[in-house]
């Protein structure tokens, strides 16, 4: 009962309304429905007609409006960016999601609007665009944001957090594992990066207390042509909409463009 209940906890995101400031990142976008599995509907927001397509990803219990400050700016850059909530999040359909299913809907948005140029993906979000990646996401560079890497050690944490006995935990991380049939050993960043060749720009802060700074340094130090950024007092969501981080990852995705195409 127990294990039910933290599956239960797991895997059903919190749902919470927008601010302002994501209310005016959204201004200008065009927003559609797509289906994908199970007659499901997810809820697409497009920035710009033409250019390199860049992907932007959002972490559990998120949405697509927290990463849309990227938007206007690398719109402004001749990129068209993409954004989509993901299943149980947002205006998309579902009441629960893990990162099996995060991973499976960015592989299905991907093949559908691809190539990308570019995707920037934070937290879960970033987690499940790894595991994309080693599925054939076509995607020719990435930006990862407090990137967990283990979630295992996840659900390990957020168990006892909570107060579930080791028992109970290991009940409920065998019940995810049957319910989208994959061992959590398969979705370890670690394992899955030596067979990358995307090359990646992690950002992590020294703060963050949702993700720690190792598990983003594991990652890094896996992923053949990757770089680690790590921040300052920005923690797991401030650094998302920092202006510095901003123009840091705009430079990192333009630097395989011809100039003055991101002049």
């Amino acid at each position: 009962m127990a294990a039910r209940q933290l599956e239960w906890l797991f895997l059903t995101p919190q749902r919470t309304s927008r601010p302002e400031r994501e209310q005016q990142w959204l201004q200008g976008a065009v927003s559609e429905r797509i289906t994908w599995r199970d007659a499901q509907q997810l809820t697409l927001y497009r920035w710009g007609n033409t250019g390199p397509k860049v992907l932007l990803m959002h972490g559990f219990s998120g949405r697509a409006s927290q990463l849309a400050c990227y938007a206007a700016p690398l719109v402004a850059k001749g990129f068209q960016v993409l954004a989509f909530d993901a299943p149980a999040h947002g205006e998309s359909d579902g009441v629960q999601t893990s990162l099996p299913e995060f991973a499976d809907a960015l592989l299905h948005v991907g093949a559908r609007l691809g190539p990308l140029h570019a995707c920037i993906a934070h937290s879960n979000g970033a987690a499940a665009t790894t595991l994309a990646l080693s599925r054939g996401l076509d995607c020719a560079r990435t930006v990862l944001l407090a990137a967990p890497e283990d979630l295992q050690g996840y659900l390990q944490q957020i168990g006892r957090w909570l107060g579930f006995t080791q028992r109970a935990i290991w009940a409920c991380q065998r019940r995810i594992e049957a319910r989208y049939a994959v061992p959590f050993s398969e979705l370890r960043g670690a394992l899955l990066a030596p067979r990358l060749r995307v090359p990646a720009l992690l950002i992590h802060d020294q703060e963050d207390q949702v993700v720690p700074i190792s598990e983003g340094q594991r990652l890094a130090e896996a992923w053949p042509h990757a770089e680690l950024l790590v921040t300052q007092g920005l923690g797991h969501s401030r650094l998302l909409r920092d202006e510095h981080i901003i123009e840091r990852v705009q430079r990192f995705i333009c630097a395989t463009l011809p100039q003055p195409a991101c002049a």
